[in-house]
Formats: C-alpha cells, structure tokens, sequence
C-alpha cells in the first residue's frame, strides 16, 4: 500500500510540472495571469492539483476558451513522454486526462507487480 502511496504523489508532481510546462507554452505573462485568474476566480492552486483540476480547467475553458484544448494536448505529450505511457485520444480537458493517466497507471503497476508475483 505504501509504494501505491508513493507512485500516487510521484504521478501528481509529475501532472502538476506538465501542467505548469503546458500553461507556460503561452508566455510567463499569460501564465501569470492565467494563474492569478484561476486563484481569485475559481480558487484553483495549481500547486495542489490534481485537487481541483475541475476547477482549473474552468479557468481554463474562460480564459482560453476552445484554445484550452492546446494547453490540455500540450499536457497529455508531456505526460506521455515523462511517464512513458500512451495517451490516445487525447481528452479535452485537464480532468479527464489525469483520470485516464492515473487509471493506466495504476493498471500498469498492478500488472507489472503480478509479474513478478508470477516469476
């Protein structure tokens, strides 16, 4: 139970540096605003996701409106490439993406733990 702990906080610091990567493709001064919007809008800390990706991604969808979809697919290449999984189709929100990350993952150590149960 503990390593499952440990790969959770691992997949979380890993989203929440991909989503920081993704929403600074814009500009550090989009970015900066785009932050300042969604603590005093939505009450969204991109330092606690995956807490409160919903209302992140509200921020998101107002601001950016349909361009969302960029920092979103930006999200889910970065995490693909970081944590060597394949993310096909991808999401269109931030939500939807670390669900379908965190249930890959969580299927990919199940397995990979039955293996060497098996070995």
């Amino acid at each position: 139970m503990i390593i499952a702990q440990q790969a959770t906080i691992g997949l979380a610091r890993d989203f929440r540096e991909s989503v920081a990567y993704s929403v600074g493709i814009l500009g550090d001064q989009v970015a900066n605003l785009f932050y300042y919007h969604a603590r005093q809008n939505y009450g969204a800390d991109p330092s606690q996701l995956p807490k409160g990706v919903e209302k992140f991604d509200q921020a998101l969808r107002s601001l950016l409106g349909p361009g969302a979809f960029i920092v979103v697919r930006e999200c889910a290449k970065r995490l693909a490439a970081v944590l060597g999984v394949r993310i096909e189709p991808f999401p269109d929100n931030l939500a939807s993406l670390y669900r379908k990350v965190s249930e890959s993952y969580r299927l990919e150590k199940w397995a990979s733990a039955h293996e060497l149960i098996g070995r």
